[in-house]
């Protein structure tokens, strides 16, 4: 092609060369451009190093998404699973969000600072002192509907006092178009914690509809979480997905319940219509910790989880 340029028939303008060759010069830029950024671009696992496998570990960890139960990996009364898909260790070596550069936590209600597990009776924890050394808190499941306490809620709570490791309960939440129902649940989570010592908020985990439409699952968050506070003077937290949020919790006066987000494979979870922050983030379900055998939810936290701030890690 240059040597077309060189056989411009006389008459031709300079100007009009130089037109031509400004044309030819973008066109084999065009054509060259994609290989000269192939060829810059470094491989994932010379960039990112050891974080190689923790992303690998992100792109698998989404769940299928339901309208009765969003993505998240609370589970209910009867659901027994591990996953055995490989994932990075979390390490007390290693900075909290160096582990991956793409978990930002910008929307979070403050620094974040906290490395938390949350875990449920199938989870198989060995090793209490293993533990302590990867993570700065748990959060366990206590309680679901009005009749179900979690098989390993009191071994799982004992031990992890014993180890010094703050922790927090939650409860999995049926609504009910009977409003007595919600409160009873209320009742029932408190008198089960109520005689252990815990040191973050209390959590209500909301992920099912049960059949109930939006106007009757955000009463029926009210009624929970209003009883729960007269009864313990202490706010409940809120776990839902961004989508269970949008779809059946869009009442802005839950936004004076922190909230805990369960939105895995992005760099930051979604902002929900009435949430602009959150306080606990679960990025994914299949994160591995020395000392335990299988997976566990991984989370990421501000010290506002703490019941009382001032007991609270200093950054």
């Amino acid at each position: 092609m240059i040597g077309l340029l060189t056989k411009i028939p006389e008459g031709v303008t300079s100007e009009m060369k130089s037109k031509v060759l400004v044309v030819f010069l973008l066109i084999l830029f065009i054509l060259i451009a994609p290989y000269l950024i192939v060829q810059h671009v470094e491989p994932l696992s010379t960039a990112q190093g050891s974080n190689a496998s923790y992303s690998s570990y992100l792109s698998q960890s989404a769940h299928a998404s339901q309208s009765s139960q969003p993505q998240s990996s609370h589970q209910s009364v009867g659901a027994f699973s591990s996953s055995s898909k490989s994932s990075q260790l979390l390490s007390e070596a290693q900075p909290l969000l160096s582990l991956e550069p793409r978990l930002s936590g910008m929307y979070a209600n403050g620094m974040i600072s906290l490395r938390i597990i949350d875990v449920s009776h199938s989870t198989t924890i060995n090793d209490w002192s293993l533990v302590k050394k990867n993570v700065d808190g748990i959060y366990m499941k206590a309680t679901e509907g009005t009749t179900f306490t979690d098989p390993s809620f009191a071994t799982f709570a004992k031990s992890a006092i014993k180890a010094q490791i703050p922790i927090g309960f939650y409860h999995y939440f049926w609504p009910s178009s009977n409003p007595k129902y919600a409160k009873q649940q209320a009742d029932y989570f408190y008198k089960t914690i109520k005689s252990y010592k815990y040191q973050f908020h209390p959590v209500l985990d909301v992920e099912i509809t049960n059949d109930q439409n939006a106007k009757t699952i955000t009463e029926d968050v009210k009624i929970f979480s209003e009883e729960f506070s007269r009864l313990s003077k202490q706010k409940i937290m809120i776990y839902c997905s961004p989508n269970f949020a949008n779809h059946y919790l869009n009442d802005k006066s839950l936004t004076q319940y922190p909230l805990w987000i369960a939105n895995y494979q992005v760099n930051d979870p979604s902002l929900t219509m009435i949430w602009s922050t959150f306080d606990v983030w679960q990025y994914g379900s299949i994160i591995s910790i020395p000392g335990i055998s299988g997976d566990v939810d991984g989370d990421i936290a501000t010290n506002n989880i703490f019941l009382d701030i001032n007991s609270a890690p200093k950054s």
